[in-house]
């Protein structure tokens, strides 16, 4: 077995894995990242296919992007972005609303359920945020019943963020924290950003494996001592290398860091923090090509009081450059039930459906459905925990060994921020606790 050695290695190429690996090679760490897949980025990336940059998971970037992750790091964030004019419409009863990016959840909640009920949730909300956040033991949804009944001012809220899951304070505290958020498009596909992030890492000596499988998380005495890794999956040629590191941060989820490093090697109190805790968040996604646009707009559309989709988009209307020349992309999004048992077919025909009834030409020039994916596994959901149930720290009970990613999100952040933030924290613990190597 050939054998390496490296500072730090990272399982997993998505937000988390790559920003701490771009944040400890910029402090002159030898870092290894290691994907299994042939591309970086996880469910924040892109791939090309009959010409159309068709999504992994992540349908438009979370502004706060560039000052978590990509100014610290000189990497170009601006130049790589479109953002539409108006960022965010509601549809709300199938009709299109461009609603002002100030005010906008007021605004939203007056359309679809009148004046009084939108004055409840509002003063509801204000007094959480300026007195007292709830807890996580009562849902999103059991909150906001208790000031309005109203199922449209519900929906409003619940086309933001899934309501009937989410613990209400940690949802809550996101909204505080992060607001009205604007979105962007990346302009030559989600890949194109999180190779950047890569080539920062490379720049700084680190390496970045791609088709490269993590199989052992290596622990002594408590302490983690470096990774097994199968290269070139896929391909002639496969080999196991060993490789010895400080530090191990897992990108690919609390579930994998325990299978990996062996339940028997972890603190019993950190496992059921793991199986305890951690709540996955289930989704469905669906990709279209067109040959005109469908929707009225550019901006990244919140739906409701459809039967199951929350938002949808069409970045083709921004960008051009993501699918051959005259065609069109619409990325439609809808919450699944929590739990099995699932149908799936009959979520696609439903949210199909909403489609239908929000863009009347959809069957006149929608051509073919680029790709659909159901997000329900730990291993590849839309989050890996709802807003409340995540782990409040990266560090397991194994000595230097950290997870990273959306299982750990620093409490009030989601999305590919929270992932990332979660990566550039560990990246600063670890530069606390232990020194580079002499390169």
């Amino acid at each position: 077995m050939d054998r390496a050695k490296f500072d730090v290695v990272i399982i997993g190429a998505g937000a988390g894995g790559l920003s701490a690996g771009a944040f400890l090679s910029r402090a002159g760490y030898k870092v290894l990242v290691t994907e299994q897949l042939p591309f970086v980025g996880g469910r924040g990336s892109s791939l090309e296919y009959k010409g159309f940059q068709v999504s992994t998971g992540v349908g438009a970037w979370l502004l706060p992007l560039k000052d978590i992750v990509f100014d610290p790091l000189g990497a170009p964030f601006d130049s790589l972005i479109r953002i539409p004019e108006v960022n965010t419409p509601y549809y709300i009863k199938g009709k299109c609303y461009d609603i002002p990016y100030r005010g906008k959840l007021r605004a939203a909640l007056k359309i679809a359920a009148g004046d009084k009920e939108a004055d409840n949730v509002m003063r509801a909300l204000k007094k959480a945020f300026t007195w007292e956040l709830p807890s996580d033991k009562i849902s999103l949804r059991d909150w906001l019943l208790q000031y309005t009944k109203s199922e449209e001012a519900i929906g409003v809220v619940n086309a933001n963020w899934q309501v009937t899951e989410t613990g209400a304070g940690g949802t809550l505290e996101l909204f505080k924290k992060m607001g009205s958020i604007n979105f962007g498009y990346a302009i030559n596909g989600n890949r194109s950003m999180w190779e950047v992030i890569a080539d920062v890492i490379r720049a700084n000596g680190g390496e970045v494996w791609t088709r490269a499988r993590a199989t052992k998380i290596l622990i002594e005495d408590e302490t983690v001592k470096g990774v097994l890794v199968t290269k070139n999956l896929l391909k002639k040629g496969e080999a196991q290398v060993q490789i010895d590191a400080q530090a191990v941060i897992c990108n690919a989820g609390p579930y994998t860091t325990l299978k990996l490093g062996g339940e028997q090697n972890f603190c019993q109190s950190h496992i059921k923090d793991v199986k305890e805790t951690l709540k996955t968040f289930p989704w469905l996604a669906f990709q279209v090509s067109s040959s005109a646009p469908i929707l009225p707009s550019s901006g990244i559309g919140f739906v409701s009081g459809s039967r199951i989709i929350n938002w949808l988009l069409s970045p083709t209307l921004l960008c051009p450059e993501l699918a051959p020349k005259g065609k069109h992309i619409t990325y439609v999004g809808a919450w699944i039930p929590a739990n099995p048992p699932w149908n799936f077919s009959k979520y696609l025909e439903m949210a199909i459906q909403d489609v239908r009834e929000i863009a009347p030409d959809y069957d006149k020039y929608v051509e073919e459905i680029l790709h659909v994916a159901y997000f329900i596994r730990q291993d590849w959901p839309m989050y890996r925990s709802y807003d409340g149930y995540s782990l409040s720290s990266t560090k397991t009970s194994v000595i230097n060994l950290y997870n990273a990613g959306d299982a750990v999100f620093p409490r009030g952040w989601s999305g590919q921020p929270g992932a990332a933030m979660s990566g550039r924290r560990v990246a600063e613990d670890i530069q606390k606790r232990i020194r580079p190597s002499a390169r």
